[in-house]
Formats: C-alpha cells, sequence, structure tokens
C-alpha cells in the first residue's frame, strides 16, 4: 500500500504542475480503492476513462 500511494502521490503532484489542477474527490476515491486493493490496476484505468469520458461528455 505505501508503493501505491506514492504512486498516486507523484502522479497527482505530475498533474499539478503540468497545469491540470487538483484531482476532484471522485478520483481520490477511485484511487484509494486501487491503493487498498480493492480493485485492479486495470480496473482502476476503466473507471478512470469513464469518469474523463463523463466529464467530456458533460462539458459539451
Amino acid at each position: 500500500m505505501q508503493r501505491r500511494r506514492k504512486i498516486v502521490s507523484r502522479a497527482n503532484w505530475s498533474a499539478e504542475m503540468e497545469g491540470l489542477g487538483r484531482q476532484t474527490p471522485e478520483y481520490n476515491a477511485l484511487s484509494e480503492l486501487w491503493i487498498t486493493g480493492e480493485i485492479d490496476r486495470i480496473e482502476l484505468q476503466e473507471r478512470r476513462m469513464r469518469m474523463v469520458l463523463d466529464r467530456v461528455r458533460d462539458l459539451g
């Protein structure tokens, strides 16, 4: 879990430095499911993609 937390932390920092802003609470909750082993990497990626696509669709 410590290794996964570090991975998520670095990815979040990198996104902020690229000007993408802070992660949403929903995104953080999803990351926590992966960190704790409740979902695997593939499910994490699929859910993140759905979140992105839903966001794009909502923005028009």
